[in-house]
């Protein structure tokens, strides 16, 4: 898994950088056209890579009984809510409108020789950085988290700091500020991503771990699909601030979510504790 993610990670670093570069440099068709024939070019190679599925004779394991448990709780709905709101947020609505809100402000490209370094140039760039230190943060992160009891206050950290990173990169007007709202982002992001993976992982350990990783994943990916459908939706009728403005709101609801279920959990621990 360390390596497949790492060869992920790698993919997404080099994509960023040589789609942002060369769209600059070409033509979104040219890139499109020549990312379509890498991938159609993998296909006979994973052919020959991929070994076969040998059907392996195995014998017939006893039957266990397994012991029902309920796995949709409160704490599952929020943390699924919370991983629905990442790929929406992170992974739909932010990645498909970065280069708009760079081209709010960034309208002079700047050219170096025969060199264009535009909009697509930067937003690839800055993505790619991303990707770069994911693979470095996050597994801190996760150390990080793995040490503690309570990872609550963790996930309000990125809720709210990308709460108000969000609202000020709508109403942003310099370049410089901009860049830097979106590295914070992007770095908030990264601990978003990390301590929601880890919420999940702690409710499957809690209910049924097939059922809840499985509706986990199925969120991510629908929040993910979603974010560029809403946010062009809204841009068909408002500006591109109301886009932010609009996940800015959906991260402050879900930390105040979080904030009134742990004060219900700890009024629950109360309640139990003084009747034993």
């Amino acid at each position: 898994m360390g390596l497949y993610n790492g060869l992920w990670g790698l993919g997404g670093l080099t994509g960023m950088l040589a789609g942002g570069f060369l769209v600059d440099q070409t033509s979104i068709l040219f890139v499109t056209m020549l990312f379509s024939i890498i991938s159609l070019l993998a296909i006979p190679v994973a052919w020959f890579v991929v070994p076969p599925n040998r059907g392996e004779k195995q014998d017939s394991p006893a039957p266990i009984s397994v012991q029902k448990t309920k796995w949709l709780t409160p704490f599952t709905v929020l943390v699924l809510a919370t991983g629905i709101t990442q790929g929406f947020i992170i992974m739909g609505l932010f990645n498909s409108t970065i280069s708009p809100l760079l081209e709010n402000v960034y309208q002079r490209p700047i050219q170096i020789g025969t060199i264009i370094l535009g909009v697509a140039t930067l937003a690839g760039t800055m993505q790619a950085i991303r990707w770069a230190w994911d693979p470095f943060i996050a597994p801190a992160i996760g150390k990080m988290i793995d040490q503690r009891t309570l990872i609550y206050p963790i996930i309000l950290v990125p809720l709210i700091g990308g709460s108000i990173l969000l609202s000020a990169m709508a109403y942003t007007s310099s370049i410089a500020m901009l860049i830097l709202f979106i590295f914070l982002f992007q770095l908030l992001s990264t601990i978003f991503t990390t301590t929601t993976d880890t919420l999940a992982a702690r409710a499957a350990v809690r209910t049924d771990r097939v059922k809840m990783m499985t509706a986990h994943t199925v969120v991510v990916d629908v929040g993910s699909a979603l974010g560029p459908m809403v946010s062009f939706i809204i841009l068909m009728y408002l500006p591109l601030s109301a886009v932010y403005i609009f996940a800015s709101f959906l991260m402050i609801t879900l930390a105040i979510f979080w904030i009134v279920f742990r004060r219900l959990e700890l009024e629950i621990e109360n309640v139990q504790s003084n009747i034993s």
